[in-house]
């Protein structure tokens, strides 16, 4: 049973939406993280909706039936901090996210306030998972 996501990809240039980012740390932050999600995946980021920026493709199926197709790794920029989203299961990451700085978690994302307070090496083994 497909399902149509909310959030959907947009033809908004990269690029534009990165400059936009009013406050130049979070900027540069935020245009860090995408060079390092290009990195990892190979493909360039794609604004869904109006703040996540997501790279690579997945197709997800639930064991309800539910399935639909999102993106490998993303982010967004939001007020408090940076969200990191990721397909990959973070229980079974708990060790490892201790090492990665000063982040919190939530199901399936990671929350940090600036890229300079995590690991990057660290963080680009993350989302290689």
């Amino acid at each position: 049973m497909a399902t149509t996501n909310r959030t959907m990809p947009t033809k908004i240039d990269l690029q534009e939406y990165l400059n936009g980012i009013a406050d130049k740390d979070r900027r540069a932050d935020c245009t860090r993280l995408a060079q390092l999600m290009n990195q990892v995946t190979g493909k360039n980021g794609v604004l869904w909706g109006n703040a996540m920026v997501g790279f690579g493709d997945h197709h997800y199926v639930y064991e309800s039936g539910r399935e639909g197709d999102w993106f490998q790794i993303g982010f967004s920029n939001k007020k408090a901090s940076i969200t990191i989203y990721t397909v990959a299961p973070l229980d079974a990451m708990t060790s490892q996210l201790e090492k990665l700085g000063s982040l919190k978690t939530g199901v399936g994302c990671l929350h940090l306030k600036q890229l300079a307070e995590v690991d990057e090496k660290l963080l680009l083994a993350f989302l290689k998972e």
